[in-house]
């Protein structure tokens, strides 16, 4: 029997910190980068970055914070995205084992007392 302390949680990834290199090419066109030739966005979680020209073009304005000038590439997101789910299911199966656990309780009460 599960308690609610062993409960799945989600945890977010660490942010790739900014003083860490970054990918040498756009995670859309595979073309070289360098913020001499172009602005560029990092990704939020890993070494990707994308010409800002090319996150325009790939329709992925809205996954980008324009504040931070950082988004959320497609390996991330996805990995981001099932991890949640992952710890969502198992959330959910420890609160089936104890309703199942509190079920089987109250027949059993319900059992001895007609005894």
């Amino acid at each position: 029997l599960h308690s609610s302390t062993q409960c799945a949680r989600f945890v977010a990834p660490s942010e790739w910190p900014s003083f860490a290199d970054r990918n040498g090419f756009c995670n859309v066109c595979n073309q070289p980068c360098s913020i001499e030739t172009a602005p560029l966005i990092g990704c939020r979680y890993c070494s990707a970055i994308v010409h800002l020209n090319c996150m325009n073009r790939s329709n992925k304005q809205n996954e980008c914070d324009e504040y931070t000038g950082k988004f959320t590439c497609d390996d991330c997101s996805y990995e981001v995205n099932h991890s949640k789910k992952v710890s969502e299911d198992q959330r959910r199966l420890i609160e089936l084992d104890l309703y199942r656990h509190h079920c089987a309780t109250k027949i059993g009460a319900a059992w001895r007392s007609k005894v």
